[in-house]
């Protein structure tokens, strides 16, 4: 009898043990993609108005406005910390035409935070690593149309420590330094003909094992490709240009991961004379 409650007691104490495990998990993954800071502290209450802002203060990190992608993940989901980093009234152009938004007229903006998805845009490896540079005073987010054929900028700047949307800029793709760029994705990610005919054959891959803990790499066949293939993002993109002016080289990296983050995958393309082509898949 005294046995079989001492086993009663232990797997009990592996039950509660188990859940403790779990919640922390849960805490620790963001509701956006971008997991939110754990060292945090209660931020001010700037809303003017409260009946238009009435959700409660999320807890964000003290150093909030230290990495930019902290302070962009407050920045959609808490509408009272949105309303207290915004320059107003704010300026807004759209197609060269400016006007100017108050603080009451503003409307919330998630931004990218209720898609399934967000991309991100890199003009080669190396640039990936700005979104960790604690130095940036500027960031662009960009929200990008295809089927419209337009680019929706958001400028943020850094002043005295913290990040503000200063600026929202709207206009064309052809005055986008990505355009060529993005002008091929949008057939490439729409049409799967264009697709086969822009990837390399046999394509590069990537893929991580968990068993060995090691990265794998091989090659796929085109058909190898449809078959494995993300669901590529057509009409509606984002990108974070952390700063830095897009330069004309002949390489771009796509990189698309789920809001959940359950799914992260890159895609390289090389330009080869006046197009674009799919050299490599990492998943």
């Amino acid at each position: 009898m005294n046995k079989l409650k001492l086993l009663i007691g232990l797997c009990c104490s592996l039950l509660i043990l188990a859940a403790s495990f779990s919640a922390c998990d849960s805490r620790q993954t963001g509701e956006a993609g971008i997991v939110p800071p754990t060292d945090s502290v209660l931020l001010p209450d700037t809303t003017a108005d409260d009946s238009l802002f009435s959700e409660e203060t999320e807890e964000t990190s003290a150093a909030v406005d230290e990495l930019f992608d902290d302070f962009i993940y407050s920045f959609m989901k808490n509408k009272k910390f949105q309303l207290s980093r915004i320059k107003f009234p704010l300026t807004q152009i759209e197609n060269g035409k400016k006007t100017r938004t108050n603080r009451k007229a503003w409307k919330h903006n998630p931004l990218f935070s209720e898609s399934d998805y967000y991309t991100m845009i890199f003009n080669d490896e190396a640039s990936i690593e700005n979104e960790k540079d604690t130095s940036l005073t500027e960031v662009c987010v960009e929200q990008i149309f295809t089927s419209e054929g337009k680019i929706k900028h958001h400028r943020f700047k850094k002043t005295s420590g913290h990040w503000q949307l200063v600026e929202i800029d709207t206009r064309h793709f052809a005055t986008d330094a990505n355009h060529d760029f993005l002008v091929f994705y949008s057939n490439f990610a729409t049409d799967s003909v264009f697709q086969r005919q822009h990837t390399q054959n046999p394509l590069r891959f990537r893929t991580y094992d968990p068993d060995n803990f090691s990265n794998i790499d091989g090659l796929l066949d085109i058909e190898q490709w449809f078959a494995f293939r993300p669901e590529l993002p057509s009409d509606n993109i984002t990108n974070i240009n952390y700063g830095a002016a897009m330069p004309e080289t002949k390489q771009r990296i796509l990189v698309i991961s789920s809001q959940s983050a359950g799914m992260n995958c890159t895609l390289s393309f090389v330009r080869y004379g006046d197009t674009w082509r799919l050299v490599r898949f990492e998943n």
